[in-house]
């Protein structure tokens, strides 16, 4: 991984304020390498959308990331 970068676009929290749900995108820059260590080509760039899944913890004001999943 040359670059990592993450951007929160939006956050929606449940009427319960029991669960919440993140829109965050990915910016990164990675290298690929071949099974001998060697870099293979050109490094990349991924631009990846992901929906996160957020839970309270108990009565408290913190949040824990309940589940990751790429969106198109």
């Amino acid at each position: 991984m040359l670059s990592d970068k993450y951007r929160v676009l939006s956050v929606q929290l449940d009427p319960s304020f029991a669960t919440a749900t993140a829109m965050a995108r990915g910016l990164q820059r990675v290298q690929p390498y071949g099974r001998d260590g060697h870099p293979s080509g050109h490094a990349v760039s991924l631009n990846e959308k992901a929906r996160i899944e957020l839970h309270r913890l108990g009565s408290t004001n913190r949040f824990v990331v309940w589940k990751v999943t790429l969106v198109r």
